[in-house]
This record gives structure tokens, C-alpha cells and sequence, in this order.
């Protein structure tokens, strides 16, 4: 027993001093690693570090020997003690000074620099409490109106210099700038207090021409760039550009846009300013401007521009000979004449688009597509006077045609579409649109199949005489599609999506038949069932966006075919990314388990009016489908507040449609208000049980926000409404629903119609 205990001590002996000596070792490579705080060093045995403090750390300091209870005590009640009011006191008792000193000496540089260091300082020390930062931004904005109240120009430029580097910062630098101008316009020049040069990066340091960027903020950096850029000396000064002429450029928008182009060193030769800022509000006068310091230009892209007209285009193709797009989209002020400037001009131009130009006709285009024959892709959509004789033009002048877009230009005809299909060039035409041209049938759907086999878009949506002997000629002929509609072709049945033995017995045909599509939409298409939706998940192996919205025939089995594919039994659906299954009201949560379980990359999905489904169905695309943004679940009387907290807890949402789900309260709304304080897009339209306390809490919470859907909403008042507007200025409130909004536009024409 001697022997034993004595051999157990010598081992437990030796045990203690493999630990000392180990732990030695990391002491000594401790001592050589730096300082951490809140966790101890990582060692051998612990790579990661050990003992972790369980908190938030801030204002380490260290001290050579313990400190008193007395002094612990002392440091905790400094830390946890609200100081704002004494702070607010000296600050007040300083401010006082500062202006007894600079009414006695307005230009003392040190004064200035001591005071406006003081003010802005605060601002940072404030930053991380909104409370008191909000209440240091408002002395600085106080301290700006007795600058103006005083005329002094040099201490408002001091707090212009002295402001933090930050957006947030962004309103007080407008406003000290603005009181610049207002008091002396000609105040800023090479070398006055602060000279032109630092000026130019006022609008950098503080962000103010970022994308999205308020208006003021915009006004003040356009004033800031016309200011720098009318010196000679500083006209290179953001980029390898000569800018001087941009001070000729009457809108904000098209300055910002081009200074910004020339600091990310972009292709000068591409006017394209979308990127940057929106540039609705531009006129003929800056496009002629400049077009014409950029005549080497070689495409225009001003989507949206309404205010410009002929004698924009006519300047524009004056200058630009050379010009090879052009984007004329919404410009609903151009006419023919400006197809004429085009055709005079522009020979070498192989895009245009005119989308929504209402006052385009034949008697412009024909003309033009004569002259300009290089035109690979023409944009007609929406463009009603456009006749069968354009797209004759297009298929005999334009032999590198490759996309031909003329949705809804209802004039267009079998006649024109079976002319264009057979005179076009096969071999380069690869996109068509004319969707809702309904006046084609079959027959030259059945001639554009069988000639035009290089397709790859295709867009067919409301073109309602389609029957199934033309969409069979697209699914067995054009084997190269990624994209085809078939939306609202209604007498279409399942059979076009299986192979037809009968009449076509190529096998490439059927190998090939739809195995390229990426896209799919076969909405309101009432006939289809189950069995269509078998047939697409044995072909469509790549597609990755479906839209299957509205179609009453199919159910819990098709989304089983959906995830599985009926004759191999091979997995489907991995690669999906856009699901809209809206208003296929008789899915049930069966099929929505299934879809989420298989199609994790999913991240739009669609479920609006599928009305069995329950709470239970957005437990599953929560916990299965974590990239989703964007979610309708509008008309899903099942839902409840539940819902709302099973995404909370799951999911990041930027767009969520609850319109009509009757059974939300404003205990969910506000969990959503404080959950998605991201979120851009909100619809809580016709849900009845909502009242102020609801919007109460998307003014609180949901700064994000761009676009609330609130009519139908019988409990909640006009008031409330009105302050979230005030609140949020840019906040888009939607109190009309978007029929409604038809149905008024619609009466106010008949109405029109009527007195012409």
C-alpha cells in the first residue's frame, strides 16, 4: 500500500509540473503577443482564446496595481450617470465665449478654427447616442444662423471645413453652404478662406450625389461643380475631362451625373448617366449642350426624359454623326420628325429604342430603317400607330436584325408578321416581342416557328388566337428559346408540351424540344393541369424562373412534379430563383413543403390568392428557403400574426405583399415594423382589423421605407396617413388601388373622347 501511494504521488508530482512548466511556456509566448482585452491570449490548447467576457467593453484602462472598492465604485457612477445636461452647460458657456470673441474679432482664423472644431467635435463624441447627437447637430445648426445673423462668411465656411466625413452630415453642409451663397454669391474663389479647390471635395466628403440622394442635396452639389469648374485652372480637376463647359447645364440631375462619370473614369463616349441619378428633368437645351462638347459620342441613353423633343434629337444627331444607340424610351414628346433627323444623320446607328413614344408612326420609321441599316435591335413597344409596314421595313432593309420588339402595337397583323418571317434574316434574329398584338393567329405564328428556328426570346402574352397548333410549332421548332410567355393564351392545352409523333417525327426535334428554357410563363392559362406541369420537369432542366399564376387545374401533384420529375424521378427545381404560384387556389401547404424543401436558392416567391394555405406554409419557406427577399402572400385569409413572426425570426425581406390577409392585427404589424427596418416595399391594403396604432408603427420604425399599399383599411384615418407622409416626404403611400386608378384614367379618356 506504501508502494502505491507513494508511485500515485510521484505521477500526480510530476502531472504539476508538466502543467507549470506548460504554463510558463504560454506566459513567455504570451509576452510576445499583443495586448487582448476581454479574452485571454490564444495557446496551444486554446487556439481561439479562452475565457471570454460575456459583455459590451469600452474605455479599457489599465493600472499597475488593484484599485479600491472606493474607486470602482467612483469609475461605475461616472459611466452610468447622465452627464448631457452639465455637457450642455459648458458647451452653452462656450458657444457664448465664441461669440463675444468674434464679435470682436469676425476673421481671427484662430477663433474661428477653435470654435467650429468645438461644435463639430461634439458631434462626433455624440455619435453614439441619436438623442444627444441629434441635439449637437441642432447647436451646429443654430450656431449657422447666428453666423448668418452676423454675416460672416469665413465662420461658416469653418464649419463647412470642420464637419465630420460622414452622409448623415450631409444636411448641415448644404446649409452652411447655402447661407454662403445667400450672403455673398461670389465668396468662393482660388484664394479666398477656403478656396475653390477645397470646395470641390465638399460634395465626396459628404456623399451628397449618391444614388438616391434627396433633392437639396443634388441643388447643392450641381452649385458646388458649376462653382469649381467655371476656373479655368480647376476644370480637370475631377478627372482627365476638360468640365468647363458643364457649367451651361441648366439641370442638377445631368451635372452631378457627369462629374460623377468622369471620377469613375467611365467611357465619355456613353451618355448614360442612369447609373448615377435619375435625369427626367433634363431639356433640349443641356442635350444639345452636351452632344455638342461630345460629338466622338456613341450612344444616348435618356429613358424617361419627357421634356425632350424634335429639337433635342435633331441637335443631338447634328452633332453625333457617329451616334450608334440611341434610348428614347418615354420620351412622349418625340414625333417623326426626329426619325427623320436620324435617317439624315445617323447611318452607322444599330440601336433605338422607342418604347412608349406614342406619336411614332410609319410615316417616320419606314423612312428611317431605309437609311439606317445597320439596326440590330429596334424597340417599338407601345408604339400604336406602328402598322405591318414597319416590320415589312425592318425584314428587307435591316439584314443584322437581331431583336425586333413591338408589344402591343395592336395594327400589326398576320399579314405584316408572316412577311417579316419570311424575308428576315434567319440566322441573326433572336428576339421577338408582340405580345398582345391580337390580330395574329396561328398562321404566321406557325411561319415565325418554322423560319425564325435561331430564337431565343420569345414573348406571346395576350396574343389570345393562339391555339395549340402555334404553340406547338414554337415548342417543336425553336429549340434554342431561354425565355418564352405564353401569358393569357388561353385556348392553349397540355399538349404543347409533349412531343408530337403524329405530325413530327424528328428526333432532335423531340431531344431538343425546350431543354435551353430558363424562363417560363404560362400565367392565366386555365386549361393546363397537372399533366402540363409533368411534361415541363421532364424537359426544362436549366429553367430557373416559373410563373404558373393563375391556373385553377393544377394541384398538390404538379408541385410533386415540380421538385421531381415524373418519368426518371430525378431531383427538379434546385436551380429555381423566381416562383409565382399566385392564385392557384388549390395548392395546399402539401405543395408548398415540397417546393421549399427542393428549391432552396429561391428568392422570389409568390403565393398571393392561393387561399388554403395556412401558417404553417410560411413556417416552411422560412425555415427551407433563407435567401428569399421579395414575398406575396396577399389574399391568404388563413394567415395570421403568426406569420409575420415566423419571417421575422427567419428571413430578411425587402418587399412583402399582406394585402388582404383579414386576420393580421397591429401586433404583427408592428413586430414586421421592427423586425424589417430594410424593407423598400410594403402592402397591408384591405386588411380590415389594422388601425393608426399599424402606421404608428411603420413611422417608427420602418425609415426604409419607399412604398406603402394602405387603402381598404377602414380603421385607420386620414390623419395618420398624413403625418407618415410627413414624416417620410418620399415615402410613396398608395391609398387607391391600382384598378381603381384604371378605372379612373379609363373615364377620364371616354370623357376626352367625348368633347373631341
Amino acid at each position: 500500500n506504501v508502494q502505491a501511494v507513494a508511485e500515485q504521488f510521484r505521477r500526480r508530482r510530476e502531472e504539476l509540473v508538466d502543467s507549470r512548466k506548460k504554463d510558463d511556456e504560454e506566459a513567455q509566448e504570451r509576452g510576445m503577443k499583443p495586448l487582448r482585452v476581454g479574452a485571454a491570449c490564444a495557446s496551444k490548447r486554446a487556439k481561439e482564446g479562452r475565457n471570454f467576457f460575456d459583455g459590451d467593453i469600452c474605455h479599457v484602462a489599465m493600472y499597475p496595481k488593484c484599485l479600491s472598492a472606493d474607486r470602482i465604485r467612483a469609475h461605475y457612477i461616472s459611466g452610468v450617470q447622465e452627464r448631457s445636461y452639465e455637457s450642455d452647460r459648458l458647451n452653452t458657456a462656450a458657444a457664448a465665449a465664441y461669440q463675444a470673441a468674434l464679435e470682436f474679432a469676425p476673421n481671427d482664423a484662430m477663433v474661428l478654427n477653435h470654435y467650429a472644431s468645438s461644435l463639430c467635435n461634439n458631434l462626433l463624441f455624440d455619435a453614439a447616442k441619436p438623442d444627444t447627437e441629434k441635439r449637437s447637430m441642432r447647436k451646429v445648426s443654430e450656431a449657422i444662423a447666428i453666423f448668418v445673423d452676423n454675416e460672416n462668411c469665413n465662420a461658416l465656411a469653418e464649419v463647412l471645413r470642420r464637419l465630420p466625413a460622414e452622409q448623415k452630415y450631409a444636411d448641415l453642409a448644404s446649409e452652411a453652404y447655402s447661407a454662403i451663397g445667400h450672403l455673398n454669391p461670389a465668396y468662393f474663389q482660388l484664394d479666398s478662406y477656403m478656396g475653390l479647390k477645397e470646395l470641390s471635395s465638399m460634395p465626396n466628403k459628404f456623399a451628397l450625389t449618391v444614388p438616391g440622394s434627396p433633392e437639396h442635396h443634388i441643388r447643392t452639389a450641381a452649385h458646388i461643380y458649376r462653382c469649381v469648374l467655371k476656373e479655368a485652372v480647376l476644370s480637370m480637376v475631377y478627372g482627365e475631362e476638360e468640365l468647363s463647359w458643364i457649367i451651361n447645364i441648366e439641370c442638377d440631375e445631368v451635372v452631378c451625373g457627369l462629374v460623377s462619370q468622369a471620377e469613375t473614369d467611365a467611357d465619355v463616349r456613353i451618355f448614360d448617366l442612369e447609373l448615377y441619378h435619375s435625369i427626367t428633368q433634363m431639356r433640349d437645351r443641356d442635350l444639345e449642350c452636351v452632344a455638342d462638347n461630345r460629338r466622338l459620342s456613341l450612344a444616348f441613353n435618356l429613358t424617361g426624359c419627357a421634356e425632350i423633343t424634335d429639337k433635342g434629337v435633331h441637335m443631338a444627331s447634328r452633332f453625333c454623326t457617329s451616334m450608334q444607340a440611341l434610348t428614347l424610351d418615354g420620351c412622349t414628346k418625340i414625333t417623326d420628325s426626329s426619325m427623320s433627323s436620324l435617317k439624315r444623320n445617323c447611318a452607322s446607328l444599330n440601336l433605338l429604342s422607342l418604347q412608349r413614344c406614342h406619336r411614332i408612326s410609319d410615316v417616320g420609321v419606314v423612312p428611317m430603317l431605309t437609311a439606317c441599316r445597320k439596326i440590330r435591335v429596334l424597340n417599338l413597344n407601345y408604339c400604336k400607330q406602328v402598322t405591318d409596314e414597319t416590320i415589312k421595313t425592318v425584314a428587307e432593309n435591316c439584314r443584322l436584325i437581331e431583336l425586333l420588339h413591338v408589344g402591343f402595337c395592336t395594327q400589326i397583323t398576320d399579314a405584316g408578321l408572316y412577311s417579316f418571317a419570311t424575308r428576315v434574316n434567319h440566322a441573326c434574329i433572336k428576339s421577338i416581342d408582340i405580345s398582345y398584338c391580337r390580330s395574329i393567329s396561328d398562321d404566321s405564328i406557325e411561319a415565325l416557328a418554322k423560319k425564325c428556328t435561331n430564337l431565343e426570346f420569345l414573348n406571346l402574352s395576350g396574343v389570345n388566337r393562339i391555339t395549340d397548333e402555334g404553340a406547338k410549332s414554337i415548342t417543336h421548332n425553336c429549340w434554342k428559346l431561354t425565355y418564352l410567355s405564353l401569358e393569357d393564351v388561353y385556348l392553349i392545352t397540355d399538349d404543347i408540351f409533349f412531343f408530337d409523333f403524329k405530325r413530327d417525327g424528328r428526333q432532335a426535334a423531340n431531344d431538343l424540344m425546350l431543354k435551353s428554357l430558363t424562363e417560363l410563363n404560362i400565367t392565366q392559362c386555365p386549361m393546363l393541369t397537372d399533366r402540363a406541369i409533368g411534361a415541363i420537369s421532364s424537359r426544362c432542366e436549366q429553367v430557373k424562373n416559373l410563373h404558373f399564376s393563375g391556373l385553377p387545374n393544377i394541384t398538390d401533384e404538379a408541385a410533386q412534379h415540380m421538385v421531381c420529375e415524373p418519368l426518371a424521378g430525378e431531383a427538379r427545381g434546385m436551380n429555381l430563383i423566381v416562383l409565382n404560384l399566385s392564385f392557384c387556389t388549390t395548392l395546399t401547404n402539401r405543395s408548398v413543403e415540397l417546393i421549399s424543401k427542393a428549391c432552396k436558392k429561391l428568392e422570389n416567391v409568390n403565393l398571393s390568392g392561393c387561399v388554403l394555405l395556412t401558417d404553417d406554409a410560411v413556417l416552411h419557406v422560412a425555415l427551407n428557403c433563407s435567401h428569399v427577399q421579395i414575398l406575396g402572400l396577399a389574399h391568404c385569409k388563413r394567415l395570421t400574426d403568426r406569420s409575420i413572426c415566423t419571417l421575422a425570426d427567419y428571413l430578411w425581406l425587402e418587399d412583402l405583399d399582406m394585402g388582404g390577409c383579414s386576420r393580421l392585427t397591429d401586433d404583427g404589424v408592428e413586430v414586421l415594423a421592427m423586425e424589417f427596418t430594410g424593407m423598400v416595399t410594403l402592402s397591408i391594403a384591405n386588411c380590415g382589423k389594422l388601425t393608426d396604432m399599424s402606421i404608428d408603427s411603420i413611422a417608427r420604425h420602418m425609415e426604409n421605407l419607399k412604398t406603402l399599399k394602405a387603402w381598404g383599411m377602414l380603421q385607420v384615418t386620414d390623419l395618420a396617413l398624413d403625418m407618415l407622409r410627413e414624416k417620410f416626404p418620399k415615402l410613396d403611400v398608395k391609398t387607391q388601388s391600382d384598378e381603381d386608378f384604371v378605372d379612373d384614367n379609363h373615364d377620364a379618356l371616354i370623357e376626352l373622347d367625348d368633347d373631341e
